[in-house]
């Protein structure tokens, strides 16, 4: 049971929540030490006028930084959506920033502070503390005390995906200890729950759609005695939804919103878009180039690649992208499916193969690290498509997104999304669909960020690419 560990000189346990906070803690003060440390150094180096003595003397002030944090929810910061904890870190570090210099302006101090400084440790604190916050989950996920412990009432498909979910990635924070069967419990259904309620500490409950109406029964009090904190899967006709509960005169409804189709939050999508290639291409541009060259030089042929795809409204457009394959690409694939019809099922499942003897050298690098998508900047700024948002489909997939084609042909394809940071091509073609639509439907600019400061991870780490 993952129920913590024994303290050094004492018989009290520490929890994994415990565990997981102190370290949460302790990289979010790391961070913030290091980010705001390099700012005053950096500032010092370029004749700086001041005492770095000074802002020594100010290091309590991070306690803020974790107050607001912790006011936020972000310790340990378990069943909190990756996008919301960065939402989460990125408000409260600029509320306490915000805070500093309007007190130092009011105290008339503002003189003996640098606006360097805090500019640098700003954004240095915005960027470092997520990234401190995911390499401790790399580090420590898979530690067996890692996790708040869960236990799943349920049976069938729902209970064993949950189990598989929660086990497969243990950064998400949940140590399942077992699955209770509701026809497994007898005339006391409660008895099973029971035995694991008793362990210290108090797991979770996560019922599935089968065993819900034990939480919307009259057991429900007793139910809130025994766990710590109840979640109920909803059913398959809530997947992906944005669901908010709104009481109206007394009355409780489900409000649901699919925030793609609003067409304010449409032309914040494209703001983002515009301004973080204006951004990106000073240092883009030169990388492109020698990309652009490297193609060019390996057989000959055209640098750049176009197909027709399915953009929004259901109108077609050419995707572009740096050619990795030969020019005779067609017919080496059917001479290579021909000699290896065993390889046919596998061409037909996902259109494409983990051997492809139609790809370059060159072009096996650009795909490994997503780098021949570059150029589909270019068609952002068209706006045939977005820096994230569903994955690209031509016609012949059309089948298989059933009836969420009609969520699809409302929203802008997009040339990272939650398929290319969660596995990419190592997914399911359900998986895959699945994620463009609860993107479509929970979109913020948080989520945006989340993916594109991911997908500079994936790239780098070229998992799931070929």
């Amino acid at each position: 049971m993952n129920e913590g560990c024994t303290l050094q000189g004492g018989c009290r346990l520490m929890t994994s929540g415990m565990r997981m906070t102190l370290l949460m803690l302790a990289s979010d003060i790391f961070a913030l030490v290091c980010a705001i440390g390099a700012a005053v150094v950096v500032r010092y180096l370029f004749d700086g006028q001041f005492h770095i003595s000074f802002y020594l003397r100010c290091a309590p002030v991070v306690v803020f930084f974790l107050a607001a944090y912790a006011m936020r929810g972000l310790y340990p910061g378990v069943l909190m959506a990756p996008h919301e904890e960065l939402k989460g870190l990125t408000l409260g570090t600029t509320l306490i920033f915000f805070f500093l210099i309007t007190t130092t302006f009011f105290f008339k101090a503002s003189e003996e502070f640098s606006r360097l400084v805090m500019l640098g440790g700003w954004l240095g604190s915005v960027i470092l503390v997520p990234f401190c916050r995911i390499a401790v989950r790399r580090r420590f996920s898979r530690r067996p005390w890692w996790g708040i412990p869960a236990v799943i009432w349920g049976a069938g498909a729902d209970a064993d995906t949950l189990a598989g979910r929660f086990s497969k990635d243990r950064r998400q924070g949940i140590s399942v200890l077992g699955t209770v069967q509701p026809d497994d419990a007898g005339d006391d259904r409660l008895q099973p729950l029971r035995e694991y309620a008793a362990m210290r500490p108090q797991p979770m409950l996560v019922c599935t759609p089968e065993s819900r109406d034990l939480f919307f029964s009259d057991e429900v009090l007793r139910i809130e005695e025994l766990f710590e904190r109840t979640l109920v899967m909803p059913p398959k006709a809530f997947d992906a939804l944005n669901v908010q509960v709104r009481d109206v005169g007394g009355v409780l409804f489900f409000q649901m919103q699919t925030k793609l189709l609003d067409p304010v939050r449409q032309r914040l999508k494209r703001t983002l878009d515009l301004t973080v290639i204006m951004l990106a291409l000073p240092v883009l541009l030169p990388v492109m180039a020698v990309l652009a060259a490297a193609v060019r030089l390996e057989g000959g042929g055209p640098v750049f690649y176009s197909q027709p795809r399915i953009g929004r409204w259901g109108r077609h457009f050419r995707i572009i992208k740096f050619r990795t394959m030969v020019c005779n690409a067609d017919t080496v694939l059917q001479q290579h499916l021909a000699q290896h019809p065993e390889l046919a099922e596998e061409w037909a499942e996902n259109q494409k193969l983990r051997c492809d003897p139609r790809i370059t050298a060159i072009g096996g690098f650009l795909r490994r690290t997503s780098l021949d998508e570059l150029p589909q900047l270019l068609n952002v700024l068209r706006g045939e498509m977005s820096l994230v948002g569903p994955r690209p489909i031509v016609d012949a997939e059309v089948p298989r997104y059933g009836e969420a084609f009609e969520l699809y042909k409302r929203t802008l394809p997009g040339i990272s999304g939650l398929w290319q940071i969660s596995g990419r091509n190592d997914t399911t073609y359900e998986e895959r669909v699945m994620l463009d639509t609860y993107y479509s439907r929970n979109w913020s600019v948080w989520m945006d960020l989340h993916v594109l400061s991911r997908t500079l991870w994936v790239v780098i780490k070229r998992s799931g690419a070929y």
